[in-house]
């Protein structure tokens, strides 16, 4: 499988349970909601005129949709994916775009590894964000996420997804 296949096979509607720690305040929170993954397209680097042709040979764009399937996206929150992949590689930079946060973008780090793993890491100032994810069968998602401050680790989630049915 490539990240291609991998981004292909979240096409869809998933049920997504989530259990969140907060190690420093000892609490933890448990959020079910649906989840819409719509995995717009390989582009070609010819295509985007910004795009760093010698770095990159691809970008694959991936839209998130937390919450209803309605269209008040007052109750829900929408994202969207940008992976550049590098030449020859596994590996390279994503952006992750929400309009509704400021700033309205972060960017990092992913490896994509031969277990069929994505790990995507972000790294602010003193705050790392390393979330792996798994599909072990074409209906179930895993992925856990850690975020660290000055290299101590504050928070872990976890995170189970069942498709509903592909888009």
């Amino acid at each position: 499988m490539n990240i291609q296949n991998f981004l292909s096979t979240l096409d869809g509607r998933w049920l997504t349970q989530q259990t969140a720690l907060n190690i420093y305040l000892g609490k933890n929170t448990t959020n079910k909601c649906e989840v819409t993954y719509k995995y717009i397209s390989h582009i070609e680097p010819s295509l985007v005129s910004s795009f760093d042709k010698q770095q990159y040979s691809s970008m694959d764009i991936l839209e998130i949709l937390w919450g209803n399937r309605s269209l008040d996206l007052s109750s829900s929150i929408l994202y969207s994916l940008y992976f550049f992949t590098y030449r020859n590689s596994f590996n390279g930079k994503f952006v992750k775009w929400n309009s509704n946060e400021l700033p309205c973008y972060t960017v990092g780090l992913f490896n994509w590894n031969t277990n069929d793993i994505l790990s995507m890491r972000v790294i602010k100032n003193t705050t790392e964000i390393e979330e792996k994810i798994h599909i072990p069968s074409t209906k179930l998602r895993l992925a856990t996420s850690i975020i660290k401050k000055f290299g101590i680790c504050t928070h872990v989630s976890f995170m189970s997804e069942i498709k509903l049915k592909n888009t």
